[in-house]
C-alpha cells in the first residue's frame, strides 16, 4: 500500500507523486486534507491510558503494614546518635 498527495483540479486528482501503477489499474482512494491526515497519524500514536480506581484498590492499612516492616530496625537518627557515642 502506497501514499501519496495529490491536487483535485477540473474534476480529477492530480498525483504529486510518483505511482507505481499499470495503465487501467484499479485503486481504492482514500480522501484525506491534511488536517485530517495529521489527526489521523496522532490518532494511531496516542494511547488511552484509564486511570486506576484507587478507591477500590487502595487498602491504606496494608500498606503503612508494609511500610512498617521495610522500616523495622535501627533509625538513621539511632545510627548517627550511637556514632557521636563512640567518637566517630
Amino acid at each position: 500500500m502506497a501514499s501519496i498527495r495529490a491536487i483535485y483540479r477540473n474534476g480529477q486528482l492530480q498525483p504529486l507523486d510518483r505511482v507505481e501503477l499499470t495503465d487501467g489499474q484499479e485503486v481504492r482512494i482514500q480522501i484525506l486534507d491534511e488536517h485530517s491526515r495529521t489527526r489521523a497519524v496522532l490518532a494511531d500514536i496516542l494511547i488511552h491510558v484509564e486511570e486506576p480506581d484507587l478507591q477500590d484498590s487502595f487498602d491504606e492499612i496494608s500498606l503503612q503494614r508494609e511500610i512498617d516492616a521495610a522500616v523495622k530496625g535501627v533509625t538513621l537518627s539511632d545510627l548517627i546518635i550511637e556514632e557521636r557515642k563512640e567518637g566517630r
